[in-house]
């Protein structure tokens, strides 16, 4: 993946995580992440495929005031246990 190199020749650091775009996955995509030696992956959402490589993130956008943070923060907290 050209894009963990990039990331690190900018930043100067190793890059764990995978965020997948638009939190799109299928197994075999999961499966290229850990392949390609991701310490994690970060998915939008729960299913069968959630695990290290697929855990759950909860969405922000600049336009969140910050009731809307709170609310997305105690969603996540009640629906992501054992992501």
């Amino acid at each position: 993946m050209r894009s963990r190199a990039v990331l690190r020749e900018i930043t100067g650091q190793e890059v764990d995580g995978f965020c997948y775009p638009y939190g799109n996955l299928t197994s075999r995509i999961v499966d290229a992440v850990r392949a390609a030696g991701y310490d994690y992956g970060r998915a939008s959402w729960r299913s069968h495929l959630t695990s290290r490589h697929a855990l759950t993130r909860t969405s922000v956008h600049g336009g969140d005031h910050p009731w809307r943070l709170d609310t997305k923060r105690t969603r996540h907290l009640l629906t992501a246990k054992g992501s």
